[in-house]
């Protein structure tokens, strides 16, 4: 999969796990102590991520309210999304979304 650069994560976001797949996850990276909710429901099981301020969830996903594959994630400051899943002799890993803005170095 591809790294999404902190400065491009959103606080929200609507993205689609097949539901034709055994097993879907979505990994959620987050400043440490941020609010994020998947589907309606506070993210938890937090791992920090050695001392860089940032932990990680992985959440086990459902088919969704309307067992269509939909979710939706928000937070209350800007976070990251890694959506995946295995099938029988298949899986697949992609960034859940990202904004395109210009990222200036100094």
């Amino acid at each position: 999969t591809l790294a999404v650069a902190l400065d491009q994560y959103r606080s929200d976001y609507l993205f689609h796990a097949p539901t034709n797949y055994v097993t879907n996850y979505v990994n959620v990276t987050a400043a440490t102590g941020a609010t994020v909710t998947l589907d309606g429901v506070a993210v938890t099981g937090w791992s920090p991520i050695g001392g860089s301020g940032f932990s990680v969830a992985r959440v086990i996903l459902s088919d969704g309210a309307l067992n269509d594959g939909n979710h939706k994630a928000t937070g209350s400051d800007a976070f990251g999304i890694s959506v995946y899943g295995y099938g029988d002799y298949t899986s697949y890993w992609y960034p859940g979304g990202l904004n395109l803005d210009t990222i200036i170095v100094d």
